[in-house]
């Protein structure tokens, strides 16, 4: 939107975007003229007509709005997302494979570790961490999740279950390198007394899928041992991973502002709480895959 982009001609009329992504067209001038959210082209006076590549820009920032991002941060996370070129294919791309929500599970109530971890593998392999975070994983854990709720006797599913994902992710990871191109320096750990860390171990390998090489520092980490790793070391973006409410304490989001360009705060245990101002909330592993990616890297002093 302010790059020019060859492609199609401009056909969006503004009132046909304000539709399409589901805002008042009221909204759509105030992102233009707040945020440069605007055609590209566009001259004072004139109709504005949109392009596809501006109009995907802007479904990107109404998602990132409906999850509670900012909008000036969606905006900057909209456009740098839509300017990264997709990485090119090694051969033609297989359609999605359907989920494995039912073998995962299976596999799990029989306590064949070897069965689910080799059905993660494959689809891993085959799709990439975020479909099949999304589309398998999170909805096989909420299925053994209520089986162990209701019966004490499938916990040791649900632990199973855990642990193959854990490993499965661990796994993935380890099979790509840092990228040569200057990446984000990414800290990713749980708030303090958290021990749900799956969500971050999945961020983490999406992000080691893209060649950023984050620092990890799973469960449970005090609020002085976050505040100490981001002072050794220069930090882009922190993420802190909160399951409960009773974990999501913002004391140590603050502490953290000061110390990294980006602060994510990740995962459900945030619903509800107030943020301090400049803390990006982010809901979903697409939407922190994308506001990690979209950070800038800090400027060094002497580097």
């Amino acid at each position: 939107m302010t790059a020019q982009h060859p492609g199609p001609e401009p056909v969006w009329t503004a009132g046909a975007v304000a539709r399409r992504i589901g805002v008042a067209p009221s909204t759509l001038r105030s992102w233009s003229r707040r945020h440069g959210l605007t055609a590209t082209g566009h001259r004072e006076g004139a109709h504005r007509r949109y392009t596809e590549h501006d109009l995907a820009v802007l479904q990107a920032v109404r998602r990132l709005v409906g999850e509670g991002v900012p909008v000036a941060v969606a905006a900057g996370i909209a456009r740098a997302t839509a300017e990264r070129p997709a990485p090119a294919p090694a051969q033609e791309a297989a359609p999605p494979r359907r989920p494995i929500t039912q073998a995962l599970v299976r596999g799990a109530l029989r306590l064949d570790a070897d069965a689910v971890l080799g059905a993660l593998t494959s689809a891993l392999a085959a799709d990439g961490v975020t479909p099949v975070w999304e589309r398998s994983c999170v909805p096989a854990l909420r299925s053994v999740g209520r089986r162990a709720g209701a019966d004490e006797a499938c916990i040791g599913v649900e632990h199973l279950l855990s642990w193959c994902l854990t490993t499965a992710l661990h796994r993935h990871s380890a099979r790509y390198g840092s990228r040569d191109a200057p990446s984000p320096r990414v800290l990713l750990g749980c708030t303090d007394g958290e021990r749900h860390q799956l969500g971050l171990d999945a961020l983490h390998a999406a992000l080691a899928e893209r060649g950023v090489a984050a620092t990890a520092f799973g469960a449970s980490l005090p609020t002085a041992a976050v505040v100490a790793a981001a002072q050794a070391r220069p930090t882009d973006v922190a993420v802190l991973w909160s399951q409960t409410p009773r974990t999501g304490r913002p004391g140590v989001l603050r502490e953290l502002l000061p110390l990294a360009g980006t602060v994510l705060a990740a995962g459900p245990g945030w619903s509800g709480t107030r943020l301090p101002a400049g803390v990006v909330p982010v809901t979903s592993l697409g939407g922190a895959l994308d506001a990690v990616l979209a950070a800038r890297p800090l400027a060094v002093a002497g580097g």
